[in-house]
């Protein structure tokens, strides 16, 4: 179950300015589910519970033995106790859906305004980009401090409303908008990126940066260093995509990946006679296919 605390009054400030954004309807219901909550922990049994069986023998013996208004008389308090309990439960039970309801209806809106906060934490990341590029010292610092929270706010929202296959890319296409075409290795049939680093919260922020042949990328492994290759490189194009557009990177590069890989039989027309696809042909041919600067 989400707790809604962790997206009213999260502690990552670039997530909490992307909900108040993206979701401005959040804390209100936020507000309104934990007031339900508060009135059904409220609503308390009056005493101890009743066996309605026995009391309906108990009142049957009474008549017998006194008679029926004596019995009548004698009953009344135990029937007002079964009438509060069964009013109190019932208090309990409507607070208890109400409460359910509205927590699930706001689980419901983040769902629904997720790439809506992903867009918006984009727009951040592309200021941040672009001060980056001539930022120095502690300006520099910050700006790298920042582009950590903007990556673990994007964590947290795949992490919760995306799908089990969209955070198997937290640090490949829903880094680079064009990660493929900055790493051609990737396409190389036999050689390509395992990118099972998923999404979970405090995910560093940096790219895959191997292979399964090993062929290493073309940027730092630490993060401040990846960020700054990233911004002082005109080739790459840092993003924080939105589920939509993340599918859409993953698929159209597989499907180049595909098509290279099924036309080896054309291998050697196309490589001057070579038996093995180089980068600078994958390069080309994703060029060729529009995938350059898209992943």
């Amino acid at each position: 179950m989400i707790e809604l605390a962790t997206w009213t009054s999260p502690s990552n400030p670039e997530l909490a300015a992307a909900v108040k954004d993206a979701a401005p309807g959040l804390a209100d219901a936020a507000k309104l589910a934990q007031l339900c909550a508060s009135r059904a922990a409220a609503a308390q049994p009056v005493g101890p519970p009743l066996n309605p069986h026995e009391l309906v023998a108990v009142f049957g013996r009474a008549v017998q033995r006194d008679g029926i208004a004596a019995a009548v008389k004698a009953i009344e308090p135990q029937l007002a106790q079964v009438g509060a309990q069964a009013r109190t439960e019932l208090e309990l039970r409507c607070w208890e859906h109400a409460a359910s309801t509205v927590n699930s209806g706001a689980v419901s809106l983040l769902n629904a305004r997720a790439d809506a906060m992903l867009s918006h934490l984009n727009a951040q990341l592309q200021d941040v980009t672009r001060a980056a590029r001539s930022a120095e010292g502690d300006d520099l610092a910050a700006l790298v401090a920042r582009h950590e929270l903007l990556r673990a706010a994007q964590a947290q929202i795949v992490h919760e409303f995306g799908s089990d296959g969209q955070g198997q890319h937290a640090r490949t296409f829903a880094f680079f908008a064009n990660y493929a075409a900055l790493w051609p290795a990737w396409f190389e049939p036999g050689s390509r990126a395992s990118d099972g680093m998923r999404f979970t919260e405090g995910t560093t922020a940096r790219p895959q940066d191997r292979s399964t042949s090993g062929v290493p990328v073309p940027w730092p492994s630490d993060p401040t260093g990846t960020f700054l290759w990233t911004v002082r490189n005109p080739e790459a194009v840092l993003w924080i995509p939105t589920r939509t557009e993340l599918d859409q990177a993953v698929a159209a590069s597989r499907l180049l990946a595909q098509q290279i890989r099924n036309s080896r039989t054309g291998l050697t027309s196309q490589t001057g006679g070579r038996t093995r696809y180089t980068e600078a042909d994958v390069a080309r041919m994703a060029a060729e296919h529009g995938q350059a600067g898209v992943a």
